[in-house]
């Protein structure tokens, strides 16, 4: 399974955040008031509520949609994060048997929570609906059949509270780790200060500025990495050429 953290920022700007602003806990309290599922930090957009609400001022017919949205990054590894995104979270602990699931109405939620969102937002690959752990193993093999008949659910995952737990966490659940040995990179740097090496001395500080620049603009580790396999597959120096 993938590994999120969740981002409140991402949320916030969203344009409809004034008007449906909450956190995912109080939106499952709405439904579950005995029961605390979710962690009280994840802001989220209550778009069912939202809906709900601008139907009423326009006297519209109400479109089924998801429970909420919440801003979310993927975990790259260390303490790298890609780009924010929103992602569509349904919540279905009510379920207690998996014959009670409509595809074409969960079809339905997703569909119309993305468009509520508008053509510009940037929504995660998946969206995920959250049963209770005693209902996911029956849920699972069901909800795969759906997503073979629904093509809106073929992006879409069933997941437990406690596997939501586990997908969406704080960014402090993984800390920054430090890609570069500093004190191998100060020992290199000496052994070619003291060998009278000033070319290559000149030619490393300028490949560590580089990857430093490379890291201030958000490239992940991995394509780095790429582009350094890539140069040496090719017999290419991986310090950069001085102008």
């Amino acid at each position: 399974m993938e590994t999120l953290i969740f981002d409140n920022a991402t949320v916030k700007a969203h344009p409809i955040y004034p008007d449906c602003g909450a956190s995912l806990h109080d939106v499952s309290k709405r439904d579950y008031p005995s029961d605390d599922f979710f962690d009280e930090c994840i802001e989220c957009l209550d778009v069912d509520g939202y809906e709900t609400l601008v139907c009423k001022k326009h006297r519209k017919t109400k479109q089924p949609t998801a429970d909420a949205v919440i801003g979310v990054r993927s975990h790259l590894g260390g303490g790298q994060f890609s780009k924010p995104e929103l992602m569509v979270v349904e919540l279905r602990m009510k379920y207690q048997s998996p014959k009670n699931l409509d595809g074409q109405n969960m079809s339905d939620k997703i569909f119309h929570t993305k468009e509520l969102l508008g053509c510009d937002a940037v929504c995660h690959k998946t969206s995920y609906f959250v049963f209770k752990d005693s209902v996911i193993e029956a849920v699972t093999g069901r909800f795969w059949s759906l997503k073979m008949e629904h093509k809106e659910l073929s992006h879409s995952e069933a997941v437990s509270t406690s596997g939501f737990d586990t997908l969406v966490k704080g960014r402090e659940s993984y800390p920054y780790q430090p890609k570069t040995d500093l004190d191998a990179m100060k020992k290199q740097l000496s052994g070619l200060a003291d060998a009278g090496e000033l070319e290559k001395f000149v030619d490393q500080i300028d490949f560590w500025i580089d990857k430093a620049r490379w890291y201030k603009k958000g490239t992940t580790l991995a394509s780095i990495l790429a582009s350094s396999e890539h140069c040496a597959m090719h017999g290419v120096h991986s310090v950069p050429a001085r102008g």
